[in-house]
Parts: C-alpha cells; sequence; structure tokens
C-alpha cells in the first residue's frame, strides 16, 4: 500500500459529552473540539487534555473555530456572533470581537511571501524606548496576563501578516489582519441582488490578491451552491504598511488592556474603603435623621459635646480597637490606590500617548493614507492620552489632601474615644494644630449619608473628595484651577488657548468619563481599515443545487491558479461526492465538475470530506451492510481533475478509479465525521453517538510498525 493511503491506527477515546466541532493544529499535534455545552476543549495527540474554555453565556453553541498559522491562538465563534481569540498555552481569553451576525466559517490563512527585513522592527525598536509597565500585583484584584502587558494581544512574534476571514449565516465576509484589525467587510446579499445568502466556506489564496467565498443563496426549489470570486489585491499591495498598523494597534490594546485593569483595582479598593464605612457607620445613620451623621461628628469637633446616640455608637459599636482597625483597612485601600495612580496609571497613560502621537508621521506617508490611518483621528486620541495623564495627575493632589484629611479624623477620633471613656489621651495626640481642624472639618463637609438608588440597595456614603472621580458622572467639586499658573496664562491668551497641541483640561470629567473618552478616541482611530479595503467582484459561477444545506459537509482548497471545492450531497439513497474547480486566472472558463458515488458491489453511504492535501481528499464512507461499518478513504484529487468538466453527466462510479484495497474500515465503528490534517499527518473519526473518537497516523509505514511489534513481543516471550 502506498503511504500516502497508509494509516496506523493510535488509539481510541470515549469522551463525556457529545462532539460538535473537530480541528486540528497545523503545527502542533493539538486537536480542539467543541461539544454541545458550548464548551472548547484542547486535546494533545495523546489524548492528554490541555484546558477547557466554558463558553461566555450560557446556551451559546460554538459555530466555527480556526488556528492562527503559528498555531499559538485558537479562534472560537459564538452563536451569538461574539469571536474569542484564545491563548493556546492556557485558555486565556487575549481579545474579543463582535460579529455583525453568527459565524458559519472561519479561516486564517497566512501571506506567503520570501523572508526579508520586517519594517516592523523599527517600530518594535521603537517601543524600547519606554520602560516596561510595572506588574499590577494580584493583591489589587484578579488580573490576566501581568507578566505580558506590552504583548497581552501575542503579536509580537508575527513577523508576516495573516487574516482571519469570517463568513455569517448572513452572508458577511470580514476580514482581520491578525486577528485583530478590521480591515475589508462585504454583504454576500448586494452581490446577489439581496437574496437571502448564507457563507458556506472562505478562503484565500497565497499572494493575498483573491478571496474566495463558497455562497449558498436561496431560491424557489432550494438552495444554489455558489463561489464568488473577489478581488484584494489591494490587501497585498498594502501588506507591509497593514502589518506596521495592527502591530502598532495591538501594542495600543494590550496597553489599553491594562489601562482597563488598573482602573478596575482602582475602583475596587475604592470600594472596599466604602464597605468598611458602610459596615461601621450604617448602623448609627440608621438611628438618627438624614444629615445628622455630619452633624454630630461636627458638634463634637467644634463643641467638644456628643449626643447621646453618638456617644453610645463611639464607645459601644465602634470602640477605641475597632477604630484602630478601620483606620488600618482605610490607610491600605489608599495607598493601594495611590500607588496604582502613581506607578501604574500614570505610566499606562504616557505608553498610549506614546504610541499614538507615534503614528503621527506614518499618517503623512500616502501608502498609509490610503488604508485608513487619518493624522486627525490621531490627533483627537492623542489630547485625549494626555488629557487622561492630567486627569490622572489631578486625583493624584486629590488623593494627598484626602490622606492627610483621614488620618487628622482618625487622630481627633481616637482622642475624642478616650475622653469620652475618661482615658487618659497620650500627649502626641492631644496637640493638634488649626491646620489639621481644617482638615477634619473639610473632611467631614461631605461626610455624610447618600440616598438609596431605586432598586433598593443600602445607601452609602460619601466621604469626601477622591469617590466622584470614580464614577460615570460629572464631578460635583471640580478641582479649582485658579491658582495654577499655566491655566492663568492660558485664560489671557484665548488664541493659544484654542490652539489643537495645547491640552484640554476637561474640569467636570470624573477619572472613569475621562478613561471612556480615551477608549472612544482610540478605537475610532483604527475603526478606518474596515472601509479602506474593497473587494470588487471577479467572478461568481454557480456550482450544484441542493435542497437543503444545514448538514452539508463541504471543504476548500485554494493556490494560485485554481480553487478546488469539494461536498457531500446528501440528496438520494447514498448521497454523493462532489468536486468543483475554478480557474482564478479567467472569468470566461466554466466551472469543472464531477461527481462520484461509491455503490459497486457494497453500497457505501458518504457521510463527511475535507481536504488532506493539495494531491488528497479524506473521505468518511459508511458501509451499508447488515451491521453498519464506517469506512475512510484518501481519494486522490488528480481523479476529479482529470474528470471534472463543464457539462458533467451522471454520478460516476469512484471504485472504478481507485487502487485495491484503498477503502480502510472501521470495525466496530460507525462514523459521522472527520477531521483530518495534511500538515501533521493526522486524522480523527468521530462515532455516530458523538462520544468516541478514533486516533490515526496517516502515511504511517505499517509494515516497519508491525515488525517492531513482534520483535518486541518475541523479545518479552523470551524474557519471560
Amino acid at each position: 500500500m502506498s503511504s500516502s493511503t497508509s494509516m496506523r491506527f493510535l488509539e481510541e477515546r470515549h469522551v463525556a459529552i457529545v462532539v460538535d466541532l473537530l480541528v486540528w493544529s497545523h503545527r502542533m499535534d493539538l486537536l480542539a473540539l467543541s461539544n454541545v455545552r458550548g464548551e472548547v476543549s484542547l486535546q494533545r495527540l495523546t489524548w492528554q487534555k490541555v484546558w477547557t474554555l466554558a463558553p461566555p453565556n450560557q446556551g451559546l453553541m460554538v459555530t466555527a473555530m480556526a488556528w492562527r498559522p503559528d498555531s499559538k491562538i485558537l479562534a472560537v465563534a459564538y452563536s451569538n456572533g461574539e469571536l474569542l481569540l484564545v491563548d493556546v498555552e492556557n485558555g486565556d481569553v487575549v481579545h474579543s470581537l463582535k460579529n455583525v451576525g453568527e459565524v458559519s466559517c472561519l479561516s486564517w490563512p497566512e501571506l506567503k511571501e520570501e523572508e526579508k527585513i520586517s519594517p516592523c522592527n523599527f517600530m518594535e525598536e521603537n517601543s524600547k524606548l519606554l520602560p516596561p509597565l510595572p506588574l499590577l500585583s494580584r493583591s489589587f484584584g484578579p488580573i490576566s496576563k501581568e507578566e505580558n502587558a506590552e504583548d497581552s494581544k501575542q503579536i509580537s512574534s508575527q513577523k508576516k501578516l495573516n487574516l482571519l476571514v469570517s463568513g455569517t449565516v448572513n452572508g458577511v465576509v470580514s476580514l482581520h489582519a491578525l486577528g485583530l484589525l478590521a480591515c475589508g467587510s462585504i454583504d454576500m446579499t448586494n452581490v446577489f441582488e439581496g437574496k437571502k445568502c448564507r457563507v458556506l466556506s472562505v478562503a484565500m489564496d497565497s499572494a493575498f490578491k483573491s478571496l474566495i467565498a463558497t455562497i449558498s443563496v436561496e431560491s424557489d426549489d432550494g438552495w444554489l451552491l455558489n463561489v464568488v470570486h473577489l478581488d484584494t489585491s489591494k490587501v497585498a499591495s498594502h501588506s507591509e504598511q497593514l502589518l506596521i498598523l495592527v502591530k502598532q494597534h495591538g501594542l495600543i490594546l494590550s496597553q489599553v488592556a491594562y489601562l482597563g485593569q488598573t482602573m478596575s483595582s482602582i475602583t475596587e479598593a475604592w470600594e472596599n474603603i466604602l464597605m468598611e464605612m458602610d459596615s461601621n457607620l450604617s448602623k448609627y445613620a440608621s438611628q438618627v435623621g438624614p444629615g445628622a451623621v455630619s452633624a454630630d461628628f461636627l458638634d463634637l469637633l467644634m463643641l467638644g459635646s456628643a449626643s447621646t446616640e453618638l456617644q453610645t455608637f463611639l464607645l459601644n459599636d465602634l470602640t477605641e480597637k475597632g477604630l484602630k482597625k478601620l483606620g488600618h483597612s482605610i490607610e491600605l485601600s489608599y495607598t493601594n490606590i495611590q500607588k496604582l495612580v502613581l506607578k501604574h496609571l500614570q505610566a499606562v497613560g504616557a505608553a498610549i500617548y506614546f504610541h499614538t502621537s507615534g503614528l503621527t508621521g506614518m499618517a503623512n506617508e500616502k501608502l498609509f493614507q490610503e488604508i485608513g490611518l487619518c493624522s486627525e483621528l490621531i490627533l483627537r486620541a492623542s489630547i485625549s492620552a494626555a488629557a487622561f495623564i492630567t486627569k490622572a495627575t489631578e486625583v493624584q493632589q486629590v488623593i494627598d489632601s484626602s490622606m492627610k484629611n483621614y488620618k487628622a479624623f482618625f487622630r481627633w477620633l481616637y482622642a475624642a474615644i478616650l475622653r469620652l471613656s475618661d482615658e487618659r489621651i497620650p500627649p502626641e495626640i492631644v496637640k493638634m494644630r488649626q491646620q489639621e481642624l481644617s482638615f477634619i472639618a473639610e473632611f467631614l463637609e461631605k461626610f455624610d449619608e447618600l440616598p438609596g438608588d431605586a432598586d433598593g440597595n443600602k445607601p452609602k456614603f460619601n466621604l469626601e473628595r477622591l469617590g466622584q472621580y470614580l464614577v460615570d458622572k460629572d464631578l460635583t467639586t471640580p478641582g479649582d484651577a485658579s491658582s495654577n499658573t499655566w491655566y492663568k496664562f492660558l485664560s489671557q491668551d484665548p488664541e493659544l488657548r484654542d490652539n489643537p497641541a495645547i491640552i484640554p483640561r476637561f474640569e467636570k470629567m470624573s477619572l472613569v468619563q475621562q478613561h471612556k473618552h480615551l477608549l472612544a478616541a482610540t478605537d475610532e482611530l483604527f475603526a478606518h481599515p474596515s472601509s479602506s479595503f474593497p473587494m470588487p467582484l471577479l467572478q461568481k459561477k454557480i456550482i450544484h443545487f441542493v435542497k437543503e444545506i444545514s448538514q452539508l459537509r463541504i471543504s476548500t482548497f485554494c493556490h494560485q491558479e485554481k480553487f478546488m471545492v469539494t461536498f457531500v450531497d446528501r440528496h438520494g439513497a447514498h448521497g454523493t461526492l462532489q468536486y468543483a474547480d475554478i480557474c482564478l486566472k479567467t472569468v470566461e472558463d466554466p466551472a469543472r465538475k464531477i461527481a462520484f458515488k461509491f455503490t459497486e458491489t457494497v453500497s457505501h453511504k458518504v457521510l463527511d470530506v475535507q481536504f488532506f492535501s493539495e494531491e488528497t481528499v479524506s473521505v468518511l464512507l459508511e458501509q451499508e451492510q447488515e451491521n453498519k461499518m464506517a469506512v475512510f478513504l484518501q481519494f486522490p484529487s488528480r481523479i476529479a481533475m482529470d474528470h471534472a468538466s463543464a457539462f458533467p453527466g451522471e454520478p460516476k462510479e469512484a471504485t472504478n478509479y481507485l487502487e485495491p484495497n484503498s477503502l480502510r474500515s472501521l470495525e466496530n465503528m460507525v462514523g459521522a465525521q472527520l477531521a483530518v490534517s495534511g500538515e501533521r499527518k493526522v486524522a480523527v473519526v468521530l462515532s455516530e453517538s458523538r462520544r468516541r473518537v478514533r486516533l490515526f497516523e496517516m502515511e504511517a509505514e505499517e509494515d516497519e510498525d508491525e515488525e517492531e511489534t513482534l520483535n518486541s513481543t518475541r523479545e518479552s516471550d523470551q524474557g519471560c
């Protein structure tokens, strides 16, 4: 038997949950599986589980999967249109995309070109001018991939352009460079005059000059299968610029993700302060009227006398020990917030400003302008990043003031509790300067209960000025910049103040609002490439007619001059293996087609098909005897190419063209689906129950394996 058709059984495994999809990695012995729960599992060839990923929401199903060319990222599409890029190492979600509809197919090709010095080297060296972002301590909150903050999107290793191509059930084909940057989209309903369309497969030639999609178009009697050839030569001609831009985009996305994690940690630390204060003061606030909390504390400060309720609260509920614990917890939270703002927020804000403003020079070049890079949007994003840094500096000043206030407040309150309990007050606490009294009065000014919300949640305490910066609302007490020399100077020169190069001060924006403003500016900056890559129609050809497409199994293979598609037509008792090829260089030549059946001597039903390589098509059959049995076939594609024609007749008997013993029976198994990889030379067959799989090594030398097994058996017998 030739090595191209030989196969060696490795093992059979059972799975606990019904399997839906199977996709082999092209670079590693890894198999991605999805099940009916919407979970994705990664298995090694030895069937060792690497990780399992739960769906984003309950009830979602996986509709398509594709591996990045280097097999370090797995793209997973769900039934709600969400598309996740998953790190193969640990199953972490690296990035998420939202499509315009449910994804029906995915492809992730890489541009094939000669190795050359990448223009991205300059950009990568430029990135080294900045110090690395400091690691976010896990004590500040759940942080993922903190060890790789500058490249959390996993693209620094990409030296060639690759495109994640997706098709949807409503006929939209989209391109994403490196899986991140949208760089082209087309709605097939416009190509087919408003008729309902579904994308069955998408592929690109190795030079990225053509995109070929298999489209099913609804007709009165069923579905017409069409192959649509689109011109993507602009993507090919701008591949270098697109790679530079998407790597910058990925770098900024990584920094924006780091910024989001930092903001979450700051908010969490602030909520800890509110929780501590609320848990200690809510009982007392419920016993007195609105506004009485701050009034009682101010009376104690100014008059030295406490109401009966306040005295009971301080001595019996809060206590001296409880006050020390509360003060320590709040001090720790304040310190964490201060570190996050000073070390992390300022650093990542500066990094985003550095990389967005660094795009200005690129925007002046024609080739970058042609792919949607706009100098006005770059300026807007840069200004937003600089304004965010300014706001972070303002927050830092507020934190410094707040820490002084709360320290003075707790020292005074500790002395008040000792005085009310007739205990000795340490000398260092007795002494209180007038400035400290001002700090305490300022602290108590906003120290009052906020009303509960409409959902019946418990009211919180406003405390002081810091909290207003950490909510998505305008500032209630904006910082006073009237004494700032720079703002005085700008107020005297309106023309200079309105200059685009001057960073504006968004006085009423909170830090959260400034963060959202920055996110919107960076999103808008990289939105234009999506519409800068039109895909004109070159040709479309009808290749087949089917009644139903829900169970259609289709596989495609594309190279520079020809596009080949093979699929199973299950119409009829046994179904047929359909093949078609289209010449991409000439529009006039019709599609060449042929159909094969497997009914001679023993009738076989065609179940599934997938290209193993350009020369071989893997076919899964079912031997229809009293006891059904799965049959595996490596079908030479040259047979189909040699006999295909523009006007095919009746299906041809495939066994007339095959070598003897080409059909490999899989004993004690009824098949349902297969997945193969010509690069890794492996195959997996899924049983009819979808809970049992068989793994095979393809093109293996069986005779040598059998001889080795026989020798090992003899050695074992001699040892016994």
